[in-house]
């Protein structure tokens, strides 16, 4: 009963609003990247996205879900042949099915704890992943970080299965989950680690037969895993190796704005705890440090068991986010990889802390550890629920949209930036300049544009620090003083504990938006 409830809340929270932007634009930037290369599959019937700075897996995972929903549509009546480009149903379609493997992974999380633990430390997990603010924003975007999430909780979960069975399906069913969590998000294939630690952990030390065929067959599914889901990494080698080669320079050396600034784990500590799960990571770093304590401590027996379980859990979180460390790009969402296996490590935490507490005070044990789970996540709750309600009622970018209609003349030339708004593209000429301050103000004047729209959101984490992005500010400062400023949409009515920690929430949904009208001389 309770777990049914959890699953119907979770899918809820994650389906509700996903229709912000549409049909009018999509705001999220990652989302074509993805999106329009699953539609080009079913269109041309070529299986090659020819793109590899993403693995293939949830781009073909989308195609299908679209085959579906084409048929469905066309069923209905809707469609009698593919369009020829996608359509807003298209998103909206992938986008529940994000919601889907969201919801998915906190079934899977609830049987982690409830196999390496037991019962109520399952349920508590699940909540704690159903409620999680991180988690349930990015369950609405057609994006691969929820989805290789839940293939690196299916591996853990096999793995825990390993520790206890020790049968050959295992070994087989975690390679198979760590090549599709590879396949899906790539630093997500470090989870093919607990399979292997399991293995160690479970075969007697002098006795660890690093030839046993368990575990080559599980290496074998792990390969097998990511070939399926990225079969043209081997047959299109070489668009396959400078992608992933562009990838790793990327993520090692580029300056974003907003993501590259300062030490990587001050930047997700302070994502992490000043917004609305706060509660969770508190509970999550308890999760990590009470594993260590309870090794120290050596215990023995039933302990012994437990404490295997609890260094499989531990290791996959800490290896993932020491190589995040080393990354110069800091996206919240980069996290979700491992939230569903510190929600276990937080319901162990949480439980075990409850239990001590009713033996002082002599409460009823049930209700303790619902009491620590429940304030554990009313505020992420509570901010998801806002979050809903808020994408697809407190957008400005379609009114900004529609006054560019009604008071821009036709045939004007417009630079806006790459993160913009739904435009009248046969009325004006509009080019997409990706970042204003990619040039001076003077620029614009000189490639004779008639206005200036900016419209990228992190224009406002920018203005908030503008000693460190003295450049940048100073580029739209002059824009304010060379040119005049016709109009200017700034959101209302956001509540704070929506956009408070998470920066892309503000940036990809919440913008301000500045229309420039340019002159020949400043």
């Amino acid at each position: 009963m309770a777990m049914g409830l959890l699953l119907v809340s979770a899918y809820a929270l994650r389906v509700w609003g996903t229709d912000f932007g549409l049909p009018a634009f999509v705001a999220h930037p990652d989302e074509p990247e993805i999106a329009l290369r699953a539609y080009n599959i079913l269109w041309t019937g070529d299986f090659n996205p020819r793109w590899f700075h993403y693995p293939s897996g949830y781009i073909y995972t989308q195609a299908a879900s679209y085959i579906v929903y084409f048929l469905y549509a066309a069923v209905r009546g809707d469609f009698r042949w593919l369009p020829e480009q996608i359509t807003p149903d298209f998103y909206l379609f992938g986008r529940a099915i994000t919601a889907l493997f969201g919801t998915l992974t906190v079934l899977v999380v609830y049987l982690i704890g409830q196999k390496a633990y037991r019962t109520r430390i399952g349920v508590m997990a699940a909540a704690l992943l159903a409620f999680s603010y991180l988690h349930v924003v990015n369950s609405h975007y057609i994006t691969a970080d929820v989805p290789a999430g839940f293939w690196a909780a299916l591996c853990a979960l096999f793995s825990v299965l390993i520790l206890q069975r020790g049968e050959t399906k295992w070994y087989v069913l975690a390679g198979l989950a760590a090549g599709f969590a590879a396949g899906t998000k790539y630093n997500a294939g470090l989870v093919a680690m607990l399979p292997l630690l399991a293995h160690v952990m479970s075969t007697p030390w002098g006795e660890w037969g690093w030839l046993d065929r368990r575990l080559a067959a599980g290496l074998l599914a792990t390969l097998g895993g990511f070939i399926l889901s990225t079969p043209y990494a081997v047959m299109d080698l070489h668009t396959f190796l400078n992608d992933v080669g562009f990838e790793f320079n990327f993520a090692g050396n580029v300056y974003m704005p907003g993501y590259s600034s300062g030490s990587s784990a001050v930047w997700y500590l302070h994502a992490l705890f000043t917004g609305a799960d706060a509660p969770l990571a508190l509970a999550y770093l308890g999760g990590l440090v009470y594993a260590i304590v309870y090794l120290l401590a050596r215990r023995q027996g039933a302990g012994g068991r437990a404490g295997k379980y609890h260094i499989l859990l531990w290791s996959f979180p800490v290896l993932y986010g020491a190589g995040l460390l080393g990354v110069a790009l800091h996206f919240e969402r980069y996290l979700l990889p491992i939230v569903p296996i510190l929600s276990v490590l937080a319901a162990v935490f949480l439980s075990q802390a409850a239990d001590w507490i009713a033996a002082r005070l002599r409460w009823r044990d049930l209700w303790v550890p619902a009491l620590a789970t429940g304030l554990a996540v009313v505020l992420p709750f509570v901010a998801g629920i806002l979050f809903d309600w808020s994408i697809t009622r407190l957008d400005i970018r379609p009114a900004a949209g529609d006054w560019v209609t009604q008071n821009i003349s036709a045939g004007s030339s417009l630079a806006i930036e790459h993160y913009n708004f739904p435009l009248p593209r046969a009325q004006v000429q509009a080019m997409d300049v990706l970042r204003l301050w990619d040039h001076n103000a003077a620029w614009y004047a000189e490639q004779k544009f008639d206005y200036v729209i900016a419209s990228n959101g992190v224009w406002m984490t920018m203005m908030a620090e503008p000693a460190t992005y003295a450049q940048e500010v100073g580029v739209f400062r002059d824009l304010q003083a060379r040119y005049t400023l016709v109009k200017e949409f700034s959101p209302t009515g956001v509540p704070s504990l929506v956009t408070m920690g998470y920066p892309t929430i503000a940036e990809y949904h919440f913008p301000r938006v500045w229309i420039f009208r340019v002159a020949s001389t400043p």
